[in-house]
C-alpha cells in the first residue's frame, strides 16, 4: 500500500508525502497531472470532481477521507482550491519539486489560451463579429454570476446573522464605496466576534431557498439598472463606453511602474480570495477599474465570460485583465503573482495539515468571509448589469443563460459559446 493511501477500513488519517525510496516516477506522475490540468474546464466543483477521479478511483493515491482532509485543508486558505488541491497532490507524490510541477501544470493551459483571447481581443474586439459575440457573452456572465451567488447563499446564508453581515457588506460596497479589503477584513471580525450566536441561529433557521435569492438579486440589479442608465455619468476609470483599444499598456516608459502595480494587485487578489472563485470579482474589478483606472466595466465583464471558456481557476481572468493592463509581460507577472502564494502556502504548511484543519475559530471567520463576500458579488452584480444588460434582447438572452445553467445544468462553456453565438447573429441580422 503506497504510504499516502488508506484501506477503506483504516481511519482517515491526514496523508503524508512519500519517503523518497516510494516516490513516482517523474515520467508518470507528469503525465497524471499534465491530464489534469488540461482536463480543468467547468470550474471547481468539475476541477475536484475530476481529480478525485485521478488520484482516489484511478491512480489509489488516497482514499476518500484523505481527499477530504486535503479539500478541508486547501478551503481554510484564501486562494484557488483545485489549483492548491493539484499543488499538494504533487507534494505527497514527488515533494516540493512535485508540488511546484503539479501547480505549473495545471496554470499553463489557461496562461496560454487566457494569454491568446486577450490579444485577439485587443487586436480584434472592435470588428463587427468580435464585436458581436462579445454582446452575446456579456448577458451570459451575468447569468453566471448570478448562479454563483445563489449556490454561495445556500452555504454562506445560515441564520439571521449571516443576512445582516451580507446586507453591511452589499451597502458599504454599492453605497458607501468602502474599499473590498476594509469589508472583507471587518467581515471576519464580525464572524469572529458573533460566531456562536450565529451558530445558534443557524440551528433553528434552514439555509435560504435559491429562488427567494433569485429575487432578491434580480430586486437590486433591476433596481441598479433603472437608476443607472448606459448613458449616466460616471467617476472617473469607471466608464462604460469602451475605449479605442481594449486597455493597451501606455507609453513604454509607464510600463515597469505599472508591472510593479500588477504584480501587487494579483498578489492581493489571491490573498483575498475566499469561498470560491467568484468571490474575488469584486476585488479584481476595484483594483484595475476604480483605483488604477486600466480598465472598464466592460472589459470586466468580457474578461469573466471568456475565462468561463479556458481552462484553470476562473482567478485566472486576472491574467486577462493583465494583459490588457500591461501587454504580454503583464499577463506573465500578473500569473506568477496571482498563483504564487498558493505555492507558498501548500508547501510551507502541507505538513502541518492537521494543525490548520483545526485553527480556533477559523470557522467563524470563514463564515463571516462567505457572507460578506456574497453581499460584494451581489454589489458587483448591480455595478455591471447596465454594461452587461443593456436592452431586451441582452435582458432575454441572460435570462434564458440563467435557466440553462441553473435548472439543466448546462455545461458552462457550451451556454458562452451559445450566448456569443446568438450575439453574432443579431450584429448581421
Amino acid at each position: 500500500m503506497d504510504h499516502a493511501s488508506a484501506t477503506p477500513g483504516e481511519p482517515a488519517l491526514a496523508p503524508r508525502p512519500l519517503p523518497r525510496e516510494q516516490r513516482d516516477a517523474w515520467g508518470p506522475f507528469l503525465r497524471t497531472m499534465g491530464w489534469v490540468g488540461l482536463n480543468s474546464f467547468g470550474g471547481p466543483v468539475a476541477q475536484i470532481g475530476f481529480m478525485h477521479r485521478v488520484s482516489v478511483e484511478q491512480r489509489r493515491w488516497l482514499s476518500d477521507g484523505q481527499f477530504v482532509h486535503l479539500l478541508d485543508f486547501a478551503n481554510v486558505l484564501p486562494g484557488p482550491e483545485a489549483l492548491e488541491l493539484a499543488i499538494h497532490l504533487g507534494y505527497l507524490r514527488r515533494g516540493v519539486a512535485g508540488g511546484i510541477a503539479a501547480g505549473v501544470l495545471f496554470i499553463w493551459p489557461g496562461l496560454v489560451t487566457l494569454t491568446a483571447l486577450a490579444w485577439v481581443y485587443e487586436s480584434y474586439g472592435r470588428l463587427p463579429a468580435v464585436a458581436g459575440f462579445l454582446d452575446g457573452v456579456r448577458p451570459v456572465a451575468m447569468a453566471l454570476v448570478a448562479a454563483a451567488a445563489i449556490r454561495i447563499s445556500r452555504r454562506a446564508l445560515r441564520g439571521r446573522l449571516s443576512y445582516v453581515v451580507m446586507t453591511a457588506a452589499f451597502l458599504a460596497s454599492y453605497a458607501a464605496g468602502v474599499p473590498f479589503v476594509a469589508i472583507l477584513v471587518g467581515c471576519g471580525v464580525l464572524g469572529l466576534t458573533l460566531g456562536a450566536r450565529q451558530r445558534a441561529s443557524s440551528a433553528t433557521h434552514s439555509p435560504v431557498h435559491g429562488w427567494l435569492f433569485v429575487l432578491l438579486v434580480a430586486a437590486v440589479v433591476t433596481g441598479a439598472r433603472l437608476a443607472q442608465p448606459l448613458s449616466a455619468a460616471r467617476p472617473p476609470g469607471t466608464t462604460l463606453e469602451a475605449p479605442s483599444s481594449s486597455g493597451r499598456p501606455g507609453p513604454p516608459e509607464g510600463r515597469p511602474a505599472r508591472l510593479v502595480d500588477v504584480a501587487w494587485v494579483n498578489t492581493k487578489a489571491a490573498l483575498v480570495t475566499f469561498g470560491g472563485a467568484y468571490t474575488v470579482l469584486p476585488f479584481l474589478r476595484e483594483q484595475t477599474v476604480d483605483r488604477y483606472g486600466w480598465l472598464n466595466d466592460r472589459q470586466v465583464i468580457d474578461g469573466l465570460a471568456l475565462g468561463e471558456t479556458t481552462p484553470g481557476p476562473l482567478i485566472s481572468i486576472g491574467i486577462f485583465l493583465s494583459y490588457l493592463a500591461a501587454g504580454p509581460a503583464g499577463a506573465l507577472v500578473g500569473c506568477f503573482f496571482l498563483f504564487l502564494p498558493s505555492f507558498v502556502l501548500v508547501l510551507g504548511l502541507g505538513r502541518y495539515i492537521e494543525r490548520v484543519e483545526h485553527l480556533p475559530r477559523a470557522a467563524d471567520v470563514l463564515w463571516g468571509f462567505s457572507a460578506g463576500t456574497l453581499g460584494l458579488i451581489v454589489a458587483l452584480a448591480a455595478t455591471l448589469v447596465p454594461v452587461s444588460v443593456p436592452g431586451p434582447f441582452a435582458a432575454a438572452l441572460a435570462v434564458l443563460a440563467f435557466v440553462a445553467v441553473w435548472r439543466f445544468d448546462v455545461n458552462l462553456i457550451v451556454v458562452v459559446l451559445l450566448g456569443g453565438a446568438m450575439g453574432l447573429l443579431r450584429a448581421y441580422a
